[in-house]
């Protein structure tokens, strides 16, 4: 397996990048070692181009080789939604409190109220989520718990 790797820097990548990136994840003659190393790289490369990359490959009939693929798009997404700023920082803790305290309520109501509230809760997350997050682009078809 590919050593790990830090969080790469976005400026350090460009459209080249990208393209030899697309180009050799679906090229029969690319290694397993290669496709493994490029997917390491897209995994800790906090742009939406890289997730789109990931999310292709992972369709593609090579995908099996690469037996953390799923980890790898998940830790992109981390990466990529994490808090740049302060401000960010401070959205995401305001999330992370009113998610919490919906759980709670959760907890204490028991479980035929419990399914109302989960119910308002995904639709909470989903408006907190696309306002704490609004500077970042996500495609549409990711799904929020």
């Amino acid at each position: 397996m590919v050593e790990h790797k830090d969080i790469q820097n976005p400026e350090d990548y460009g459209a080249k990048h990208y393209a030899k990136f697309r180009y050799l994840l679906f090229s029969d003659e690319t290694s397993r070692e290669e496709l493994e190393e490029i997917c390491m790289t897209l995994a800790h490369l906090p742009t939406d181009e890289a997730r789109q990359i990931l999310d292709e490959f992972k369709n593609s009939e090579r995908a099996g080789e690469v037996g953390w693929l799923d980890c790898a798009i998940e830790e992109n997404m981390f990466n990529y939604l994490s808090p740049e700023n302060e401000q960010e920082e401070r959205d995401f803790l305001a999330l992370k409190m009113v998610v919490s305290r919906v759980a709670k309520k959760c907890t204490k109501n028991g479980r035929e109220k419990c399914t109302t509230l989960a119910f308002r809760s995904s639709h909470i997350n989903k408006f907190f989520f696309s306002f704490f997050f609004k500077s970042k682009t996500i495609s549409p078809n990711i799904q929020h718990n």
